[in-house]
């Protein structure tokens, strides 16, 4: 089929059960492909060297019916020249190393996602993906060098399965962009089962959190005192509010009503949240000193900007409280825990959260504690010791769980 290529005509070509091209009939050889989908990409095929070929110029969008006139014609008088369009780009496209590849795409990425994001993605690539494939040619990587990778994480597989969905989508930009053929080459990679991470802290192990977190600030050094009053400060409001690390260290003054009990957060993963301020975490709140040039609530050493790292004091402080191995997320998973075994309403607990959905709260956070487990055990085989032995007035209905 042939037609003048002009965006009204292009814009009128429907999909259909199979995709279709439609040839200019100007340029020799432009045409526009129309998917099953309905996406619409302009290409150009040619002769060169008695071989046929085709040279993709892009997507109806990303330029228009001229546009791709114009590549055409171009193209077409490269060839007139003796030079083969897509032969450049297959040099380009052959010498371009991962690390070139992945500066372009961590520059795109920048535009579309958040800052905790990004810090993400380049941590993941600076400790696994840049040491194993940065060197190698973009158009070499093969299934086997993704499996390789993911393979050298298994003892981690959370970080294995999080490096390969960053390659995963870096290498899917990379197809975008023409960089490289063929389809993604994470994509059968089988992923590792990830066990849920279930530490609680018990009512114990706060307790000495606590004993831990006021002898941080016995300090007779007034300098290190006074920079541990924050780092404190944000620990207990991750525990008491329940708030991601980022949400509290990001936390600003403005944001707080102390005479409402709010905090309006504008950024999150979720996008803006409220949080509500119980007592203790109030009390927090109207005892830090405010720097007169810094609006954030837990203030770094830059001027104006925020503390951005919390891990040393908290390495540290969980060491001297004996609870080595917990993780300052899991302060969040404590709260979480403590407040369904409490009796809060699981629906009520996810928006405490800022869970996008209540599965995400079941998924992660919906921990029954010992303390509930064994009570729970003691109950009910009392309940049934009673029945088995026909002390029928012993027994005691089941109480439904309140979540």
């Amino acid at each position: 089929m042939k037609k003048l290529l002009t965006i009204k005509s292009v814009e009128a070509l429907k999909p259909r059960d199979k995709a279709y091209a439609v040839f200019d009939t100007k340029v020799s050889g432009l045409g526009v492909w129309i998917g099953e989908s309905g996406v619409k990409s302009f290409f150009l095929k040619y002769v060169h060297n008695k071989r046929q070929r085709k040279i993709t110029l892009g997507r109806l969008g990303e330029i228009t019916a001229d546009e791709a006139r114009n590549r055409a014609e171009s193209a077409r008088g490269d060839l007139a020249k003796g030079i083969d369009p897509q032969g450049e780009r297959d040099a380009v496209r052959e010498g371009r190393l991962v690390a070139d590849a992945w500066k372009d795409y961590f520059q795109a990425l920048k535009a579309k996602r958040k800052d905790r994001t990004l810090e993400e993605y380049g941590r993941i690539y600076r400790l696994h993906i840049g040491p194993a494939l940065g060197t190698h040619l973009l158009a070499s990587l093969s299934f086997s060098d993704a499996d390789t990778l993911h393979r050298r994480l298994r003892d981690r597989p959370f970080m294995a399965n999080r490096t390969l969905a960053v390659l995963s989508t870096f290498y899917t930009y990379c197809i975008k962009r023409q960089w490289v053929t063929g389809s993604n080459i994470c994509k059968a990679v089988e992923h590792y089962e990830e066990r849920p991470r279930e530490r609680v802290l018990t009512v114990t192990e706060i307790a000495r959190l606590g004993d831990a977190l006021d002898n941080e600030l016995d300090n007779e050094d007034d300098s290190k005192r006074n920079r541990a009053v924050y780092s404190v400060a944000a620990i207990r409001l991750i525990l008491l509010l329940g708030c991601r690390r980022s949400e509290v260290l990001g936390m600003r003054w403005d944001q707080i009503d102390l005479e409402a009990g709010t905090v309006r957060l504008q950024d999150t993963k979720t996008g803006a949240r409220t949080v509500h301020l119980n007592r203790g975490a109030r009390a927090i709140l109207e005892g830090l000193p405010r720097l007169k040039d810094n609006p954030h609530v837990i203030p770094g050493e830059v001027p104006g900007k925020a503390l951005v790292n919390i891990s040393k004091p908290w390495l540290r402080i969980a060491r001297k409280a004996g609870i080595e191995g917990a993780r300052l997320h899991d302060l969040r998973r404590s709260f979480a825990t403590h407040a369904l075994n409490g009796g809060v309403p699981i629906e009520t607990v996810s928006r405490l959260l800022g869970h996008a959905t209540i599965s995400q709260t079941q998924r992660a956070y919906a921990f029954t504690s010992k303390e509930t487990l064994q009570e729970a055990a003691i109950s009910t085989g009392d309940t049934l010791s009673a029945a088995l032995a026909g002390r029928h007035d012993n027994i005691v209905p089941l109480k439904r769980n309140a979540s």
